[in-house]
């Protein structure tokens, strides 16, 4: 979005999107059997997608003027994938942000290139070395940037976004602060880069032909999925009675279609955001052809096709929690 602030454009955002990713580990601890498998990879997945969120907060709070590209993937010459968290351009320079929403004590060994979390109960983990990783992206855009008319400076900062953070050996390589410091890191930067006047427009337009959507593939075990309509208090597995469908453990009823409406979402993130009469009674375990459709043809008025060969198409917004609650 782009509104203008005592005649100054304020910041334009390139919306954020749920990662596909948090969206298929949380269907799947609902319909696996294996669930277990399924709720750490959630359970990080949601810690990273939190720790986004929480800097676009302090984005909206600072209002500095320029453009915030969110989730930017690419490939490489090699064609490896890779995503960054956040690029901002401004008139000054472009920054490359790698996000961290990461607990207890951090600190950086630049001799075995590793990032290492300690609690206090004496407990650490290692991870790879972000520094290495935002390097490697601050690379990428400059070899690209080199074919602009302009030098682009690009600068690089690891941000960690969890209160609990307490930031101890780090870096000389780049920048490592905590969430609130970002309105004095671009103040700096402003003043460092003050002489410099970049066409934002041109490095909108190279960052767009670098940007290629990379989809998350999924590992779905077909084996392992509990079909049914679920019920949204225990998951439990509804049954169908007079026209709607009833929990025999909790003994409540869908009385605003919200369980059919989540059973048709996670088919969409789990195959596709189409469906067939056959692969609805199939999924959801209705064995009334009729009763098939007359749901479908009430939920989901958008179709492709007829007679028996009609698919429905199961909006993106199909269900949302919060509409339920």
């Amino acid at each position: 979005m782009e509104a203008k602030i005592n005649g100054v454009i304020s910041l334009i955002v390139m919306p954020r999107k749920t990662p596909e990713r948090l969206t298929f580990y949380e269907v799947m601890m609902r319909r696996s059997l294996k669930r277990d498998d399924y709720s750490e990879l959630y359970k990080i997945a949601k810690a990273g997608y939190d720790g986004e969120l929480r800097l676009d907060r302090e984005w909206k709070d600072i209002r500095a003027p320029g453009m915030l590209f969110h989730d930017f993937t690419f490939y490489n010459s090699a064609t490896h994938s890779h995503q960054i968290d956040t690029i901002y351009v401004c008139k000054h320079f472009v920054l490359v942000i790698e996000t961290k929403n990461l607990a207890g004590k951090i600190d950086f060994n630049p001799n075995t290139r590793q990032l290492i979390q300690s609690f206090n109960n004496g407990q650490s983990r290692a991870y790879n070395d972000p520094v290495d990783q935002v390097e490697r992206h601050r690379n990428f855009l400059e070899r690209h940037f080199m074919l602009l008319p302009e030098l682009i400076p690009v600068e690089t900062a690891i941000i960690f976004t969890n209160s609990k953070c307490y930031i101890g050996q780090t870096s000389d390589d780049i920048s490592i602060f905590v969430v609130t410091g970002l309105r004095a890191k671009l103040n700096e930067l402003t003043k460092r880069h003050q002489h410099v006047n970049l066409n934002t427009r041109l490095i909108k337009s190279t960052l767009e032909k670098l940007y290629k959507p990379i989809s998350f593939q999924k590992s779905l075990d077909i084996d392992s999925l509990k079909y049914g309509v679920l019920c949204l208090y225990c998951n439990e597995k509804m049954i169908p009675t007079n026209n709607n469908f009833k929990c025999l453990v909790c003994n409540c009823y869908d009385t605003e279609h919200a369980a059919i409406r989540r059973t048709l979402y996670d088919y969409r993130v789990l195959f596709s955001s189409e469906i067939t009469n056959e692969q609805f009674r199939n999924f959801a375990e209705i064995s009334s052809r009729d009763t098939a459709y007359g749901i479908l043809s009430r939920l989901l008025p958008t179709k492709i096709g007829s007679k028996r060969h009609t698919k429905y198409v199961i909006p993106e917004n199909i269900y949302t929690s919060q509409s339920y609650k």
